[in-house]
This record gives C-alpha cells, sequence and structure tokens, in this order.
C-alpha cells in the first residue's frame, strides 16, 4: 500500500465507514487483517502523518516502523490493537 501523507486515524463522523476512510492507515491495515482492528487513542496521534509504501500483509512490520521512527506504541486489547504514544505531540 502507498500512502502519501496519510492520517494514521479520521476521527470526523463523516468518515465513518471503511469506503469513506480510504486514505485511512488503520482502517486500511485492518480492512487486511482478520482480528486486528487499529485504533488510536487521542486525536493528536491520529492525525500523525505518514508518507511511504508499507506491505498490506506484514502488520507487525508496519507496528515495528510506527514505534522505531514515530514513538507510537501497539498494545492489543482482543479483537483490537490500540495504538499510544509516550512522546510529547
Amino acid at each position: 500500500m502507498m500512502f502519501d501523507w496519510a492520517p494514521l486515524e479520521k476521527l470526523t463522523a463523516s468518515a465513518s465507514t471503511a469506503a469513506e476512510r480510504n486514505h485511512d492507515i488503520c482502517a486500511t491495515f485492518s480492512a487486511h487483517h482478520v482480528g486486528g482492528v487499529l485504533a488510536a487513542t487521542a486525536p493528536r496521534l491520529a492525525e500523525l502523518r505518514v508518507v511511504g509504501l508499507i506491505r498490506a500483509d506484514d502488520l507487525e512490520a508496519f507496528l515495528d516502523l510506527l514505534r522505531k521512527n514515530l514513538a507510537v506504541n501497539s498494545e492489543r486489547r482482543g479483537d483490537e490493537i490500540v495504538l499510544s504514544s509516550t512522546a510529547t505531540l
């Protein structure tokens, strides 16, 4: 998948379906992975922008990229992967 300045997650009410969130990285990865729904914990974290080419079938590599480059941690909670940050945004 290729992202060009795409937000991690769109939090607006008008972007409530996957089709409306087609440039939303969390929605895109969630659509490709059973049992791995991504969700950001804070609006400022959700609005982080990502540019790059990322394999849709390698969720773990993407989560590792977020951790190493953007100080974004991931935690599995049932069927959800919650993204959070310890950095000051």
